[in-house]
């Protein structure tokens, strides 16, 4: 395709996407003193209703809880480099989180529902299976799911290293990555405090440099490299957002990286606005091979007669 006829066919995919999973990364969420930033999430829930009335399926995947935790019990950030301080923090801030959208999402009259999930969740096709069958009736219902991991009893996403261990999510933009998958969602959006994938860091606030790349057809190792590591507050960087982006590709759908501190930005993605980084699919990979890839934990048996 030339230029123009991607950008056409961006435009095309975003304004018909009609199943959609959303994540909002924890700089978006909680503040610096542990609080619900409800300015940012306050007018993403706004737009995510205005998506539901426009009549698309939305699927939030939501990072914050254990910033919001660690704030209601006044711990100081250096505490959270313990594992069962940041499990503690999890169960405390999980129910602040969830009432605070449950706050803000009453106000335009959508109903929610909570899903905590594990590892084992993906990697036992059992579990797999009835997780997209519970998300698949909650959607026909009209109600709008939000997905976290249960940091309270899994620790997958709370350790930050893991040596020489593969893992099947770590953090929540695999972790959307993957719902996506599993729900053939048509569009992955990860909602993050930078304005895209960007060549080089922003030097200032002036720096031309620092302009998202618009449109990426492959992951390549360049752009791989270029990633920084995890971003303050999360655990997540660019590198897993790419991580993602190659999940939502290989299922045939689109991936957004963008900016969710700007106003409307949901909106403007939607309706076919070029808004930060968008990566096309060029191939699709079948279901039970994405599972495999992505999600299924490594088993195997050896029987010698």
């Amino acid at each position: 395709m030339t230029k123009e006829e991607l950008g056409t066919e961006r435009r095309r995919l975003l304004r018909d996407a009609q199943r959609v999973v959303i994540k909002v990364g924890t700089g978006i969420v909680s503040g610096p003193a542990g609080e619900v930033c409800v300015a940012y999430v306050e007018s993403l829930v706004s737009s995510m209703a205005a998506l539901k009335m426009a009549g698309r399926q939305v699927v939030l995947v939501s990072s914050g809880a254990v910033g919001l935790g660690a704030g209601r019990l006044g711990l100081h950030p250096s505490r959270l480099g313990d594992l069962v301080v940041r499990q503690a923090c999890a169960a405390v801030g999980q129910s602040l989180l969830m009432h605070a959208y449950e706050q803000l999402f009453r106000m335009h009259d959508v109903r929610i529902a909570q899903v905590l999930l594990t590892e084992d969740d993906f990697t036992d096709w059992k579990r797999y299976t009835n997780l997209r069958r519970t998300m698949e009736k909650l959607l026909k219902l009209g109600v709008l799911p939000i997905v976290n991991e249960n940091d309270t009893v899994a620790t997958t996403e709370l350790e930050y290293v893991v040596s020489g261990q593969e893992r099947v999510f770590g953090d929540n933009d695999r972790l959307a990555a993957l719902v996506m998958s599993g729900l053939e969602a048509d569009a992955l959006v990860l909602l993050t405090n930078v304005d895209g994938l960007l060549w080089h860091a922003p030097k200032n606030a002036e720096d031309e440099e620092a302009e998202p790349i618009p449109l990426v057809e492959e992951i390549t190792d360049e752009l791989k490299a270029v990633a920084a590591g995890p971003s303050a507050g999360g655990r997540g960087g660019m590198l897993t957002k790419l991580e993602a982006a190659q999940i939502a590709m290989q299922a045939g759908g689109v991936a957004v990286i963008a900016n969710g501190m700007k106003p409307a930005v949901l909106n403007d993605i939607f309706a076919g606005e070029q808004i930060g980084t968008t990566f096309m699919s060029t191939s699709r990979m079948a279901g039970k091979r994405r599972w495999i890839t992505y999600a299924a934990g490594v088993r195997g048996r050896v029987i010698v007669n």
